[in-house]
């Protein structure tokens, strides 16, 4: 109800994902109003190097519910029963740090998964990286798989807001669909066997990546919002 009678009497909306206009658009009479602008965040699109898989995957968010670690956990323990030559980092701090690394320990998966602690600078990290992994229950735009794709990291991630416009519905990279722990298990197996063939589809979002440089989306802002420039 809030949402219906806020978003009414508000002049302009603006919002950062294609799934956010579809559930905006629910909410409005006046659709016209509502403008899709990208968030400014990259300073730079970091140049094409090709990559080898190193083995190592990461994940990068706050560790919470939200973003749902324990599906991570509990398939990439199950993939690994046949791949133990694989590692996983999940880099943040968070409420729910003491009970992934409870669950870890119980799954017997200490030197295979490790949580680091969040630092500013994820340079090495995304550097060393073979695959990027987001299973969140919901995002705005997530930026840490901006940033994924920006170091031309092949990525799987949930079906949740922004993804498909990063994966460009699944030409680039792997969605998946629902938090079934089997199904991320059967996307980290497949993208593992066609490695490069997940780092072509990884072009194709890097490709698209120009809408999220701070001298473009920017830009859009200020016109949108009918600034001098």
């Amino acid at each position: 109800l809030s949402k219906v009678v806020t978003y009414n009497l508000v002049e302009k909306i603006i919002v950062n994902s294609k799934k956010s206009l579809d559930c905006t658009k629910n909410f409005c009479f006046n659709k016209t109003k509502i403008k899709l602008l990208y968030n400014p965040t990259l300073k730079k699109i970091n140049k094409f190097k090709k990559r080898k898989n190193n083995k190592i995957f990461l994940s990068v968010g706050r560790l919470c519910k939200q973003k749902n670690q324990i599906l991570l956990i509990n398939s990439f323990s199950n993939f690994l029963k046949n791949k133990n030559n694989y590692k996983l980092i999940i880099l943040g701090d968070g409420p729910d740090k003491i009970k992934l690394l409870t669950l870890i320990k119980k799954l017997k998966m200490t030197k295979n998964i490790k949580i680091r602690k969040w630092t500013s600078n994820l340079t090495n990290y995304y550097k060393k990286s073979s695959v990027f992994i987001l299973t969140s229950f919901y995002e705005g735009m997530p930026n840490a798989l901006i940033e994924a794709l920006n170091y031309n990291i092949p990525s799987i991630a949930t079906d949740v807001s922004g993804v498909s416009d990063l994966l460009v519905n699944g030409k680039g990279g792997a969605i998946l669909k629902n938090f079934n722990e089997k199904d991320l298990e059967n996307k980290l197996d497949h993208v593992t066997k066609n490695y490069r063939l997940y780092l072509e589809k990884t072009k194709i979002s890097k490709k698209n990546l120009f809408r999220f440089k701070v001298q473009i989306a920017s830009k859009k802002y200020l016109n949108y919002l009918n600034y001098e420039q």
